[in-house]
Parts: structure tokens; C-alpha cells; sequence
């Protein structure tokens, strides 16, 4: 994590996660059925493969500006890397690297009734990114022909969320 600032009224923040993590003698497992519907288990040793749902490079990144009292503006984006749905590593089973950004808006009212009151405007995803950040997949053979059922889990498109929030 580090942070910049080099006037009062602007802040540049940023944070990185870089990992790799590997099984190490991966011996993968798919269930297989003959013509006549008989159950046997297909192995194919795969040696040293990424975990699932690790990614290598997770990334954020955020300027926040203050140009008066009171009030704030931020922009924030998050980078992720390629994910394997599975831990076979199979770039045909995997989540493409996404990189989404949101922005924030807030102002904040301070009055004698209620000691402050917040104000917060939130556009997620600005740029209306498609991606997708989960999915699952199962793998059989069906009488020597590879089959695949898998789902994924698409993200919102740009949304907005509006907020108050009263301290008293």
C-alpha cells in the first residue's frame, strides 16, 4: 500500500497483491462414462498448476480530490488478473483479467438539530465494463468425447447508489 499526496486537497492511493499459488503434482480427475453408461474415473497428471480462483495480480488504485469543505471525489479502480475456474489452469476455463472503475461523490452537512448529515452519490462500474467475476464448470467424458456444463457469473453494468446517513 502507498499513498501520495502532495497538495491538501488531493490524495493518490494504490495497493497491489502479486502472489502465485501453485499446486504442485496436480493429478486431475474426470468422471467418464463408456457407450453403455459404465462409470470409470479419467486421470491426466498435470504437474504444477495454478490454484483456481487465484488470481496473480490484484490491483486497486484511487484518487480522491477535496476541492472544498465538506465535499469529496474519488475515483477508484481495481484490476484483477486471469482467474482458472478450475485447477486444471486451462486458459479455455478461466476468467478474463477485468479492470473496473467506480466513482464516488459526498458531502457532508453539519447543522444544530442533527450534528451531520452525509450525502453520497456512488457510480459503480463508470465505464460499463462486461466481465465476469465467478464461475463454475463441470467436465465429463461421455463415451470418448469431452462434454462441458459451466455457468458464469456476469457483473452489473453501471449502477448508481445514493446514500444519506444522520449522526445525531
Amino acid at each position: 500500500y502507498s499513498s501520495y499526496s502532495p497538495v491538501r486537497w488531493f490524495r493518490w492511493n494504490v495497493n497491489a497483491a502479486l502472489s502465485q499459488n501453485r499446486i504442485l503434482n496436480y493429478t486431475e480427475y474426470v468422471d467418464a462414462y463408456d457407450a453403455e453408461w459404465n462409470y470409470y474415473q479419467h486421470t491426466n497428471e498435470l504437474g504444477s498448476t495454478a490454484l483456481a480462483f487465484s488470481p496473480a495480480l490484484v490491483a486497486s488504485n484511487s484518487f480522491r480530490i477535496k476541492p472544498v469543505k465538506n465535499f469529496e471525489i474519488s475515483l477508484i479502480s481495481k484490476f484483477v488478473s486471469r482467474q482458472y475456474i478450475d485447477n486444471s489452469a486451462s486458459r479455455v476455463r478461466s476468467l478474463d483479467p477485468y479492470l473496473v472503475s467506480n466513482a464516488l461523490a459526498s458531502y457532508t452537512i453539519h447543522t444544530n438539530f442533527i450534528r451531520e448529515i452525509g450525502l453520497t452519490l456512488m457510480v459503480n462500474n463508470l465505464f460499463n465494463e462486461r466481465y465476469e467475476s465467478n464461475a463454475w464448470v463441470y467436465r465429463w467424458i461421455e463415451d470418448g468425447v469431452e462434454k462441458l456444463f459451466d455457468g458464469y457469473f456476469p457483473q452489473a453494468g453501471t449502477n448508481f447508489l445514493l446514500s444519506a446517513s444522520l449522526k445525531f
